[in-house]
């Protein structure tokens, strides 16, 4: 019986992605070597060519080395003007950049080079594998840039036009992996859209799912773990794999893969660094994420993604450590972005309770509304903190960020020696069985987590609050592991239709990931 395992946080991350059709295996394993082809220079146009060279160039960008990119790419373009690769390596700067930074800036830049970039890769043969991946590349690329600016109208139809250039260029070159890996992800997006919108991807003709979304990037991985000429592909498929299994799965039973997979490679790269500790964290290794960050230094030359403050000072604050402030203050001061603006003020007002200082709680969310947007789950839960201002129940608050950071025997201690009077009202009822319930869950006693869950869905089931739909969508997983899938499909639909705001699109995925596999295991049996 396989045992699947839920993040040790609460529900709820961002970055980007979005949709498409499948290829498969077969499709995949038919040719390599043509592959190996163009990465050769031999390849069908010699209008763009993936060079040596160049292949510097993107493993460089993709470590946030823009400027050791720019320079291999201002270097070759004079040497080889009329290859076109550096067209879609310099949409991968500007993308990084727009998306990384949230430089508004950089975005408009971006937007401005599209038609031109689109003009140049039109020019080349069409008969090569890059003729419509490049055109789609790009344009999904504009898209998911869209989509952290809010341009959702936009956004849409430049998914929609992605979809079908990837779908297309799927059906002449199943073997070509980049398109691979763009496919990949856009079906797990599609899967992962709320019902509520669903009839959208109907209406653009898009299908897919998150597991195919997975199984096609992790295709691609293994083939290039297992050939040299692939490897540059590692990185790039690991860090998507991660983005899917962490945001988008609940079960997560490829978080321990998936680190072994990404403890391999240097350890130099931003981007994975990031992977490597969100799948540390899911894994209840607080400390250890703790210690990499204050060890991993950056080349003051890379362009930063100050995310990784932003982690480091959640982390301490889950250890409840009385400098985690330190490392929010600075995420704040040196993120020129708008994501995770207002939860930061909102950690730092939890850390100002935890040092009796009720005042400074109050001053941090009275400036919640003034920065940043709510995009992701923590901004909107922070805001709806803000609105209501109300001191949270500091006991409970602890057990959460307690739990958050796996120090799970540490949480029940303090639940279970709660003075249960202090407890103001239904909502903080709720929390404080939900708490019990997912803290005894982590520590193996399923029978009592079960009921403990189930105490939280029916007290809180009328509530904004994500308690009651975590607890159902916790209550599916357990059910699932003990092989009893008719209960772990009807409180997995339960969650899915449950009607609640805090968390609903990131719960809501993880509950349709949970129905997609039990149909395939019930189809299976």
């Amino acid at each position: 019986m396989k045992k699947y395992q839920r993040g040790v946080g609460e529900a709820g991350s961002s970055f980007f992605i979005f949709v498409l059709e499948s290829s498969c295996m077969k499709y995949i394993k038919v040719s390599i070597s043509l592959f190996i082809l163009l990465l050769s220079g031999k390849s069908f146009s010699q209008d763009i060519i993936f060079t040596k060279e160049y292949k510097d160039a993107y493993n460089a960008i993709i470590k946030l080395d823009f400027e050791g990119g720019k320079e291999i790419i201002d270097r070759e373009k004079a040497i080889h003007a009329s290859n076109y690769y550096y067209v879609i390596l310099e949409s991968y700067i500007d993308f990084l950049g727009t998306i990384v930074g949230e430089n508004e800036k950089v975005f408009k830049h971006f937007k401005s080079q599209k038609k031109a970039r689109l003009q140049r890769i039109r020019r080349i043969n069409e008969n090569s594998p890059y003729y419509l991946y490049a055109q789609a590349h790009i344009i999904l690329q504009t898209a998911f840039a869209r989509f952290k600016f809010e341009d959702y109208l936009k956004a849409g139809f430049e998914l929609r036009k992605a979809y079908h250039l990837l779908k297309r260029n799927q059906e002449k070159f199943p073997e070509f992996l980049p398109n691979q890996i763009d496919f990949g992800l856009m079906h797990a997006m599609v899967g992962a859209i709320p019902n509520k919108y669903k009839w959208l991807a109907k209406l653009a003709n898009m299908e897919g799912s998150i597991q195919m979304g997975y199984d096609e990037i992790n295709a691609v991985l293994q083939y290039a773990k297992s050939n040299e000429e692939l490897a540059y592909l590692i990185n790039e498929s690991v860090f998507f794999l991660t983005f899917i299994e962490l945001n988008m799965t609940s079960d997560q039973k490829n978080v321990p893969q998936l680190l072994a997979d990404i403890e391999k490679l240097p350890n130099d790269n931003q981007m994975l660094v990031f992977a490597k500790v969100r799948l540390m964290s899911s894994l209840g290794r607080t400390d250890d994420v703790i210690e990499i960050l204050e060890k991993f230094k950056v080349d003051s030359s890379f362009f930063k993604l100050d995310y990784l403050t932003y982690l480091h000072g959640l982390s301490k604050l889950n250890r409840l450590d009385k400098d985690a402030d330190v490392y929010l203050k600075k995420y704040l001061k040196e993120f020129y972005g708008f994501t995770y603006k207002k939860s930061a003020l909102q950690k730092l007002a939890w850390h100002s309770l935890f040092n009796d200082d009720k005042d400074s709680y109050f001053k941090y969310l009275s400036q919640i509304e003034y920065v940043g947007n709510n995009l992701v789950d923590g901004d909107k839960q922070a805001t709806r903190e803000a609105k209501l201002k109300t001191l949270p129940h500091v006991d409970l608050l602890k057990a959460r960020l307690q739990f958050d950071g796996a120090y799970y025997d540490l949480a029940l201690d303090l639940l279970e020696n709660l003075d249960q009077k202090s407890l103001r009202n239904i909502t903080d009822s709720t929390e404080y069985i939900y708490r019990k319930g997912r803290t005894l869950d982590k520590l193996g006693r399923y029978d009592e987590a079960l009921k403990t869950y189930y105490s939280a869905y029916i007290l809180g089931s009328k509530l904004p609050d994500y308690f009651a739909g975590n607890a159902l969508l916790n209550i599916a997983i357990i059910y699932e592991n003990k092989g009893e899938l008719d209960k772990a499909q009807d409180f997995y639909q339960r969650c899915v239709d449950l009607d609640f705001e805090v968390y609903k699109n990131s719960i809501e995925g993880k509950a349709k990931s949970g129905l997609d596999r039990i149909k395939t295991k019930k189809e299976s049996e």
